[in-house]
Protein backbone atom coordinates (compact mmCIF):
# COMPACT_ATOMS: atom_id res chain seq x y z
CA UNK A 1 0.00 0.00 0.00
CA UNK A 2 1.70 2.90 -1.10
CA UNK A 3 -0.45 6.76 -1.71
CA UNK A 4 0.95 8.68 -4.67
CA UNK A 5 2.15 11.55 -3.05
CA UNK A 6 4.84 13.36 -1.93
CA UNK A 7 5.94 13.18 1.59
CA UNK A 8 4.47 15.95 3.86
CA UNK A 9 1.74 17.14 0.95
CA UNK A 10 -1.50 17.15 2.76
CA UNK A 11 -2.21 19.37 6.01
CA UNK A 12 -4.88 17.43 7.17
CA UNK A 13 -6.43 13.83 6.34
CA UNK A 14 -9.86 12.14 7.33
CA UNK A 15 -10.57 8.44 6.64
CA UNK A 16 -14.01 7.69 8.18
CA UNK A 17 -14.25 3.50 8.47
CA UNK A 18 -11.69 3.37 5.57
CA UNK A 19 -10.14 0.88 7.57
CA UNK A 20 -12.82 -1.62 7.89
CA UNK A 21 -11.99 -3.73 6.04
CA UNK A 22 -8.12 -4.58 6.58
CA UNK A 23 -6.53 -6.31 9.91
CA UNK A 24 -4.33 -5.20 11.72
CA UNK A 25 -0.85 -5.47 9.82
CA UNK A 26 -2.85 -3.36 6.72
CA UNK A 27 -3.87 -0.77 9.24
CA UNK A 28 -0.16 -0.05 10.49
CA UNK A 29 0.99 0.25 6.96
CA UNK A 30 -2.14 2.70 5.77
CA UNK A 31 -1.48 4.55 8.85
CA UNK A 32 2.59 4.88 8.11
CA UNK A 33 1.39 5.91 4.49
CA UNK A 34 -0.88 8.87 6.40
CA UNK A 35 2.06 9.95 8.44
CA UNK A 36 4.14 10.07 5.47
CA UNK A 37 1.82 12.24 3.42
CA UNK A 38 0.89 14.75 6.51
CA UNK A 39 2.85 17.86 6.55
CA UNK A 40 4.36 18.65 9.77
CA UNK A 41 2.20 19.12 12.30
CA UNK A 42 -0.76 18.08 9.91
CA UNK A 43 -3.79 16.43 11.64
CA UNK A 44 -5.11 13.06 10.57
CA UNK A 45 -9.13 11.98 11.86
CA UNK A 46 -10.31 8.65 11.05
CA UNK A 47 -12.58 6.29 12.62
CA UNK A 48 -13.62 2.25 13.24
CA UNK A 49 -15.44 -0.17 14.77
CA UNK A 50 -14.78 -0.80 18.63
CA UNK A 51 -14.54 -4.79 18.99
CA UNK A 52 -12.62 -7.87 18.31
CA UNK A 53 -15.11 -9.71 16.10
CA UNK A 54 -16.03 -9.43 12.00
CA UNK A 55 -19.38 -8.21 10.72
CA UNK A 56 -21.13 -9.50 7.82
CA UNK A 57 -23.85 -8.04 5.27
CA UNK A 58 -25.57 -9.90 2.79
CA UNK A 59 -27.77 -7.06 2.69
CA UNK A 60 -27.07 -3.64 2.19
CA UNK A 61 -29.35 -0.53 0.75
CA UNK A 62 -31.92 -3.22 -0.25
CA UNK A 63 -29.40 -4.52 -2.37
CA UNK A 64 -27.44 -7.87 -2.37
CA UNK A 65 -23.77 -7.81 -1.20
CA UNK A 66 -21.30 -9.73 0.57
CA UNK A 67 -19.43 -7.46 3.13
CA UNK A 68 -17.15 -8.21 6.09
CA UNK A 69 -16.70 -4.87 8.77
CA UNK A 70 -13.42 -5.07 10.66
CA UNK A 71 -14.08 -4.26 14.32
CA UNK A 72 -10.56 -3.11 16.55
CA UNK A 73 -9.46 -3.38 20.07
CA UNK A 74 -8.80 0.42 20.89
CA UNK A 75 -5.65 -0.72 22.94
CA UNK A 76 -3.69 -2.01 19.76
CA UNK A 77 -5.01 0.58 17.56
CA UNK A 78 -3.52 2.82 20.00
CA UNK A 79 -0.58 1.49 19.97
CA UNK A 80 0.11 1.48 16.41
CA UNK A 81 -0.55 4.70 15.74
CA UNK A 82 2.23 5.46 18.32
CA UNK A 83 4.56 2.79 16.94
CA UNK A 84 4.23 4.82 13.34
CA UNK A 85 4.98 8.10 14.94
CA UNK A 86 1.88 9.98 15.24
CA UNK A 87 0.87 11.99 18.36
CA UNK A 88 -2.42 10.85 19.90
CA UNK A 89 -4.22 14.20 20.61
CA UNK A 90 -7.53 12.51 21.70
CA UNK A 91 -9.60 9.14 21.77
CA UNK A 92 -13.35 9.91 22.42
CA UNK A 93 -15.89 6.67 23.01
CA UNK A 94 -19.29 7.78 21.73
CA UNK A 95 -21.79 5.94 23.54
CA UNK A 96 -25.28 4.82 21.94
CA UNK A 97 -28.03 6.88 20.06
CA UNK A 98 -30.70 6.82 22.57
CA UNK A 99 -33.74 4.60 20.75
CA UNK A 100 -31.12 2.99 18.37
CA UNK A 101 -31.31 -1.15 17.87
CA UNK A 102 -27.33 -1.29 17.25
CA UNK A 103 -24.58 -0.67 19.84
CA UNK A 104 -22.76 1.88 18.33
CA UNK A 105 -19.73 4.14 20.02
CA UNK A 106 -17.08 6.23 18.64
CA UNK A 107 -13.22 6.58 19.63
CA UNK A 108 -11.33 10.11 18.07
CA UNK A 109 -7.93 9.12 18.64
CA UNK A 110 -4.94 11.52 16.93
CA UNK A 111 -2.55 12.81 14.69
CA UNK A 112 1.10 13.98 13.29
CA UNK A 113 -1.39 15.09 14.82
CA UNK A 114 -4.10 13.08 13.96
CA UNK A 115 -7.93 12.04 15.62
CA UNK A 116 -9.74 8.89 15.05
CA UNK A 117 -13.10 7.77 15.48
CA UNK A 118 -14.57 4.26 16.40
CA UNK A 119 -18.05 2.99 15.98
CA UNK A 120 -19.39 -0.51 17.49
CA UNK A 121 -22.13 -2.42 15.76
CA UNK A 122 -23.54 -5.84 16.38
CA UNK A 123 -23.67 -8.28 13.61
CA UNK A 124 -21.16 -11.02 14.04
CA UNK A 125 -19.99 -13.17 11.04
CA UNK A 126 -19.96 -17.08 11.77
Amino acid sequence: MQLKYADGSFGSAIAFYAIVHFDYEQVRKALSEVKRVLSHNGEFLFSFHIGNETVCLDKFLDKDVKIKFQFFEVDKIKTIVEEVGLTIIDIIKRQPYKNRTSNRKSIYLDKKQPIASVWQNSGICT
